[in-house]
């Protein structure tokens, strides 16, 4: 997480991840998403939340997300950590890019995916 987060940012993550919790959207994500590792999901997101919040606010002095930036916060997470978990198994192979700036993902060719 960021190291310098404006207390406002803090306080409005706390209650949104609290919200999250109670809501149980955590458990179905991972549900729909096959997400195997629920606490690495859940600090991707959270982290996630907090880089956006952040940017609202020194924006517009306003942390709060609007709906679309939660909907692509939450797909992100959960392709973000879903694709993690395959690099982990073996299933993909994760290389930086030519520019050296991000992640480029491959299926790894010793797999067979037929199995």
């Amino acid at each position: 997480m960021l190291n310098r987060t404006n207390i406002d940012v803090k306080i409005y993550i706390d209650k949104l991840v609290e919200g999250i919790n109670q809501m149980g959207v955590i458990e179905d994500l991972s549900k729909e998403w096959e997400i195997e590792n629920k606490e690495n999901f859940k600090e991707l997101l959270e982290e996630n939340l907090t880089i956006q919040a952040s940017l609202n606010f020194e924006d517009s002095g306003d942390p709060v997300l609007n709906e679309n930036q939660f909907e692509e916060i939450l797909v992100r997470s959960a392709t973000e950590c879903t694709l993690e978990e395959m690099t982990e198994k073996g299933i993909l192979v994760k290389k930086l890019a030519d520019e050296g700036t991000e992640n480029v993902y491959s299926v790894n060719p010793d797999v067979d995916l037929d199995e």
